[in-house]
Order: C-alpha cells, then structure tokens, then sequence
C-alpha cells in the first residue's frame, strides 16, 4: 500500500519505553515516564530515518502544532536518538550515507534559496490538496455508509490502490526507494520501469513533465484514499514522493532549476505543512540526500510553508496542545 511503516515503528519504540520505566525501572512519575516515552520515539525516528538530530527533533515538533512543547526532554530525546543510530549502525555495518543521490550542483546560493521558498509554497498547495481530496472522500464514505462496513471499504481502497500501481508502478509502496528512481537524470534508462510493454522496446523512453506531474497526482490519490480507508502506516515517505515527483517535473520545464533544490524543496514543502515539523523535516531530507549543499534552501521552504500553512490542520488530530505548559513556564517545575 501507499503507507510507510514508520508511525508503527515509532508506536512500538514509545510503547516499549514507557513500558520498561513503569515495569522494570518502577518508575511512577507522570513526568518521567513520559520522557522514557519521548526518548523511545525519538530512537525509532532516528534510527529509521537514519539521521539522528533530525529524527530526534522530528519526533519531538510532530507531537504538536506550535513547536517543541516538551522542550524539557529535548537533550534526553537527542541524545537517546544519537546512541540508538550508534547502535543500529554498528549491528548492520552501514554508515551515516544517505538513501537518494544527486547530481552535485555546486553551492547553493541566495537565488536558490529564494527559489526554494516559492518551492515551498508549491509544497503548501499540494498539501491542501490532499488534505481537501480526503475530506471530500471521508465525505462520500459518510454518504454511502461504507463506514458501517469496513470489510468493503477496505476491499474498494486496495482495488483502488492496486489499479493505480497497475498504471504507473513507481505509485507502488510507501517511496522510499521509489523516490530514487524518480530522481534519475535523464538520460537514465527507464524501460524496467514500464511493465505494460517489453523493455527491449522502451531503451529510449525518458519521462517528460506531464509523467512526473501524472504521478505526483496517482500518488496523492493512493495516500489520500489509504488514509480515507483508515489503513494503518505512516504518510512521511508517501506526501514527500508526491514532493519528489512534483519537484522534478518543475526542474525539467524550468532547466535552470537544480533537480535537488526543486525536488527537496517541494518535498519539504508539503512534509511541513501536513506534520508541523519545520526544523525536523530539512535535516533529515539532508540525511537523506547526502547532501548539506542544498540545506539553506529546503530550510527556508520549511520556514515558508509553516507560516503559510498555520491554521491548517487537515490530519493528526492527535496533535495537541500541552496542558501544563503554563506551569511549566511560571513555576519552572
């Protein structure tokens, strides 16, 4: 399906951390239990994304809408996130690569950074189109009372998901190595890529605009019907490869643009605006793309698309505000 595996990840990690301190370490402060909680989320973002800030820090903004409210446990997040992709490395004998490869650019400058926030907006459009596209599906499911049979919502979600990965297989699962693929320069042959024809035939095919915006779209549609659906999964890898996509389309209609500012930038844009996290977000696509050159700019999409998108709030309705926060402020506890 269309959803990634990281929110039962993370799940698990906060679960078994608060589990072992009410268990094994007789821990029965709200307080402290919560920070072994936030310390196990951040080791699976960490570990999962392979960057240890930045999924530290990712783990700790996506629990609200406004920033970093447990801000008391930030060290003991970070610093439990570090050891734990210290760890992970060790056992798998990888190293702090990145996933998705760029063509090097050169250094990025004030032009690319201006860019990169205009990308940004791009990302914010995108995210309010998804998040009016499941609104408008929630709705018919409503209508025709399909939440009353899950079984059949279900069914008509995969079918659905499964056509389209018919259609355009790079659709398929949750993107993570997908979106390398659509990151390819142009003259990368695509022709194992197209299964409704024989590759001996498609040794000249290279995707155009209109294909990367085409699958952007497919993609949006998978993700927005596997959240209508309610399938369980994570949509950080999904919405990013709708980013990805669109970004790249943007790069080959305007040459001048570098296809890791375009396609990053788009990526950040619409993580940001549906999560909330404009400072985790930039430093794991950096992780990500093995790549600081283009830091600056993806940055400054996140900073665009957060004021932009502030009062929208189309998913995670878990994200709260704290309760004890004033206390927290006046009395320093």
């Amino acid at each position: 399906m269309s959803l990634g595996p990281e929110a039962p990840i993370v799940t698990i990690c906060g679960m078994l951390s608060g589990f072992l301190a009410k268990r094994w370490f007789r821990i029965c402060d709200k307080d402290n239990c919560l920070r072994f909680v936030l310390c196990g989320m951040a080791s699976g973002f960490s570990v999962f994304f392979g960057a240890n800030l930045g999924g530290s820090l990712f783990a700790l903004e996506i629990l609200h809408r406004q920033g970093y409210e447990y801000f008391e446990h930030m060290i003991y997040a970070v610093c439990s996130g570090a050891v734990s992709t210290f760890i992970s490395l060790s056992l798998s004998g990888r190293s702090f690569n990145g996933v998705w490869y760029f063509q090097p650019f050169g250094n990025c400058s004030v032009a690319d950074m201006v860019c990169g926030c205009f990308l940004g907006l791009s990302g914010c459009i995108l995210a309010v189109l998804l998040g009016e596209v499941v609104k408008l599906q929630r709705k018919l499911v409503k209508e025709f009372r399909l939440v009353e049979k899950p079984v059949c919502l279900a069914l008509l979600g995969a079918m659905a998901n499964t056509l389209i990965g018919i259609l355009l297989p790079q659709s398929n699962f949750w993107g993570e190595m997908e979106i390398q693929r659509v990151i390819q320069l142009k003259d990368t042959h695509w022709n194992y890529y197209f299964t409704m024809e024989n590759s001996a035939n498609l040794d000249n095919v290279t995707p155009t605009v209109a294909y990367y915006i085409l699958l952007a779209f497919a993609k949006l549609i998978c993700v927005s019907i596997a959240l209508t659906m309610n399938f369980c999964g994570g949509f950080i890898f999904p919405i990013m490869f709708i980013g990805v996509a669109f970004g790249r389309a943007l790069s080959l209609a305007i040459p001048q643009l570098p296809v890791e500012t375009s396609c990053l930038c788009c990526a950040a844009g619409i993580s940001v605006s549906l999560t909330k996290t404009p400072l985790g977000t930039p430093l794991v696509l950096a992780q990500l793309s093995n790549s600081m050159e283009s830091f600056p700019a993806v940055f400054g999409a996140s900073l665009v698309s957060i004021c932009a998108t502030h009062y929208y709030h189309p998913f995670l309705s878990s994200q709260t505000s704290r309760s004890d926060i004033l206390k927290k402020f006046l009395l320093f506890d």
